[in-house]
């Protein structure tokens, strides 16, 4: 199997589990995947009114890409360890790129992880 192919079935299976882990709660605020494969973009976001609050309340609770057949985290707003996640999912560490950090911390942590 190609890799990205690969990389797209194991975003989707990992935000499909944290959708369902989200979608327990009462709140009307609701995760929402967004899957982009052609340009392989993979959101997960939560959308709705808090009633609590009085509010709307959109955000970002994670941002990956797939680039040159590795898997770019760019953001993470939760507690979860999803590099960890990858990891047990079967992605290499050196498959795997913190999108949100500087390209010089980037390149070292990739020497690091092939070292």
């Amino acid at each position: 199997m190609d890799k990205t192919i690969k990389y797209q079935e194991i975003l989707i299976n990992l935000l499909k589990g944290y959708v369902d882990f989200f979608s327990g709660s009462s709140s009307s605020v609701k995760p929402q995947m967004l899957v982009d494969r052609d340009r392989n973009h993979y959101q997960l976001i939560k959308i709705g009114w808090d009633e609590k609050q009085q509010q709307f309340v959109f955000g970002i609770l994670f941002h990956f890409d797939i680039i040159d057949h590795k898997i770019w985290l760019h953001l993470n707003n939760t507690e979860f360890y999803l590099v960890d996640e990858l990891v047990e999912l079967g992605v290499p560490k050196s498959d795997i790129v913190l999108g949100f950090q500087p390209p010089l911390v980037r390149l070292a942590s990739i020497k690091e992880k092939v070292a």
